[in-house]
């Protein structure tokens, strides 16, 4: 059997291994987006009210947890940590939780830092026209920012769609799962994990143009 033979015998268990892939990824990233976007608004909050203080404290510790700890041991914990303390969810919901909080910590350090390198007299300016401070990240500071931060989070984004190829080993029915079941049947694992290296550079490779030209952009 040929490598193209396989692939379209088996490309109904490879599409389906391709499409959950793609959709842990679009999962993952728009919840981390939503939830890093949120951490950093918070972080950037000026005040010291005490609730203020310990919301901060809160997300830089979790912050910390999934940024300094290896995604797979934080995915082995959503599993089996979870169920150990009761809560019961199957290996695709677990990794889509765990996979939203990694990319949160992530995505918030990444938009922070781009909020925080618009000068002070911006967000003075707003406040002295009346704007709120979620008008301010709205109208002025968020605007401004995007274009700063926004080469580093498609490069991030490139990152974890790779990153979810680990996902397979706790049974999440990606398309690295999908493609040993295919690889038990044929013999052939050099050939399949070939095309799955393609899928992920069809994927990816269309992000990486795209940070590419926006450097170029800011550099102009």
């Amino acid at each position: 059997m040929s490598t193209i033979e396989a692939i379209y015998n088996f490309r109904k268990i490879l599409l389906e291994g391709a499409a959950a892939t793609i959709m842990l990824g679009v999962i993952m990233l728009l919840g981390g987006s939503v939830l890093g976007g949120i951490y950093a608004s918070i972080l950037t909050m000026k005040g010291n009210g005490n609730v203020l203080r310990a919301v901060k404290r809160a997300i830089h510790f979790l912050v910390e947890i999934f940024r300094g700890a290896p995604l797979l041991t934080l995915l082995f914990f959503g599993y089996y940590g979870l169920a150990y303390m009761g809560f019961q969810l199957d290996g695709y919901t677990s990794c889509c939780l765990i996979l939203i909080l990694y990319a949160g910590a992530y995505i918030c350090e990444i938009v922070r830092s781009g909020m925080e390198s618009i000068t002070r007299g911006q967000w003075e300016a707003g406040y002295c026209l009346g704007l709120t401070y979620l008008e301010v990240l709205r109208f002025i500071i968020f605007p401004q920012a995007f274009k700063v931060f926004l080469p580093s989070l498609i490069g991030f984004f490139i990152a974890a769609v790779k990153d979810t190829s680990i996902v397979s080993l706790i049974g999440a029915g990606d398309i690295f799962a999908m493609a040993k079941t295919v690889i038990n049947r044929t013999n052939m694992p050099l050939q399949i994990y070939m095309a799955v290296a393609l899928f992920f550079f069809i994927v990816c490779f269309p992000m990486s143009v795209a940070v590419r030209h926006l450097e170029r952009k800011n550099k102009a």
